[in-house]
């Protein structure tokens, strides 16, 4: 069915002169038999990118619908969903007490199964079913008892294995980083107000910047701005946020926009602002926006955007900023569509209060970053080039015997991921590292790691005072890269 559809299907012109070269000797079935469970997952939960309060894991591909009959392709795609949780209650029986579901067994209709029935899916489900088994041993319970008494620690537990909930922190309070007030120092640290002016680029159109991460309540912005007249010319500033008719997108709209839906119609205006740039100006200009109450940013979608703008004004010149950015990028209105085209760079902007980018103080809080943003992680600056180290310091004394580390593999498109690109491991995850403690004794080492490919590493050593930790990161697996470090949990 799958050749099928490749060769007799929407794709069948690009793959005109392909051959199949290897069919796997075991067919695997893609529906089968599934049980009910206390809740069955609907096609609504998954378009809607509903979260429940029992997630124990997340799904996110299309539904698609194939046809068992029919000559040419037979595989429709219905949906493209956000992402959206997966509860305890479609893991287990309603009514076999002891039998939990994992995989393509679990509790969901037929179309809600299509996008559920993914390996990746199967292998978080499978991974929080394993950890409920083990957790109903403990708490000598039935599946049912433990997501009604219980279900804080499953969730709790998942996280701390390095699992995804959307949208729940980890709760960790044998954490010393947080228990005990860990301040965190690095050699360097990206920040999103931390732009040099590049090129200058006239607003021969409106121009503006689409951010992915933003504050809550925006008081001024800032842009480097060249007035190349002996006048004041007065500049628009508009700022607008996403907002999609619906959470899901056909398989045609997904296509041609993916996630980025950039056309006016898309968007919403907050607020516009009215200013005048003084004639001869050059340098950052300020904008104070008041206390601008943009809301908060949902950490799981990618379609939840901000766009601060700036109209057309041939005479005035906006520079790009000399580096990307990992959460913002520069747009540029069409003259012909009423959309925005990325334009592959950033528009220098600084705001106040600024988003999180790749502060050190990322690493005490455990936040899983989705695709774009929010980051999460501390990132130091490549152009300080490596080694680089982040410190942990306490003001006093902690006993110490377990450090956890996650690192950072996670890229924006599913084709750069290694399995998709022919690479053995992530470019993006640390290779070579140290981990020091500074005893009474000064600093020692506690582990050097070297072709390390794992997100994360947990070292456990015999106990020893500390007041600081440090890791300090070698090398990189791809070039050009800075340290990138997620996490950073320590116990006794």
């Amino acid at each position: 069915a799958e050749w099928d559809h490749i060769k007799n299907g929407p794709h069948k012109d690009e793959a005109r002169n392909w051959e199949l070269l290897w069919v796997s000797p075991k067919a695997g079935k893609r529906e089968s038999r599934r049980l009910l469970g206390d809740y069955v997952l609907t096609q609504t939960d998954v378009e809607e990118g509903r979260c429940f309060d029992d997630d124990v894991a997340y799904g996110g591909h299309d539904l698609d619908d194939h046809k068992p009959l029919g000559e040419g392709s037979n595989i429709f795609g219905i949906s493209i969903p956000p992402v959206y949780g997966i509860p305890l209650r479609c893991c287990y029986s309603r009514n076999i007490e002891n039998l939990l579901l994992a995989g393509r067994l679990i509790s969901a209709t037929h179309l809600a199964h299509s996008s559920t029935r993914i390996m990746g899916s199967g292998a978080a489900i499978g991974q929080a079913v394993g950890l409920a088994a083990a957790l109903c041993k403990t708490h000598e319970c039935s599946p049912r008892e433990l997501g009604q008494r219980h279900i804080n620690s499953l969730q709790d537990a998942l996280l701390a294995a390095d699992a995804t909930i959307l949208r729940r922190p980890l709760n960790a309070p044998e954490n010393l980083a947080l228990s005990e007030a860990a301040v965190a120092t690095a050699s360097s640290e990206l920040a999103f107000n931390d732009q040099e002016p590049g090129q200058r680029v006239p607003l021969i159109a409106p121009g503006g910047v689409v951010l992915w991460d933003w504050p809550a309540t925006l008081g001024r912005a800032a842009f480097f701005l060249v007035n190349e007249t002996n006048e004041d010319q007065a500049l628009t500033i508009n700022v607008h946020r996403s907002s999609p008719a619906r959470k899901w997108k056909t398989v045609d709209e997904y296509h041609a926009r993916g996630w980025s839906d950039l056309r006016d119609e898309a968007l919403t205006k907050l607020h516009t602002e009215q200013t005048t740039l003084p004639g001869g100006f050059e340098g950052w200009f300020e904008v104070d926006l008041g206390g601008l109450e943009l809301g908060a940013k949902d950490a799981a979608s990618d379609e939840d955007r901000v766009f601060i703008t700036i109209d057309e004004h041939p005479q005035v010149l906006w520079a790009t900023a000399a580096r990307p950015c990992e959460i913002a990028e520069m747009i540029e209105h069409s003259k012909a569509d009423p959309t925005w085209t990325p334009m592959g760079c950033m528009a220098t902007m600084r705001l106040d209060p600024p988003p999180r980018l790749g502060e050190a103080g990322n690493v005490l809080h455990h936040h899983r970053r989705y695709s774009r943003a929010p980051v999460n992680m501390w990132m130091s600056d490549p152009a300080h080039g490596l080694p680089q180290h982040v410190d942990l310091t306490w003001e006093h004394e902690q006993r110490i015997g377990r450090v956890e580390l996650v690192f950072d593999t996670l890229h924006r498109s599913m084709h750069d991921h290694p399995w998709e690109a022919g690479k053995r491991v992530s470019e993006m995850c640390v290779r070579d590292y140290e981990l020091e403690a500074l005893t009474p004794g000064g600093w020692e080492t506690i582990a050097s790691v070297r072709d390390n490919f794992r997100r994360r590493r947990v070292h456990e050593f015999e106990p020893a005072v500390a007041i600081a930790l440090r890791l300090t990161v070698l090398a990189m697996h791809g070039e050009g890269f800075g340290a990138r470090v997620y996490f950073i949990s320590v116990g006794a």
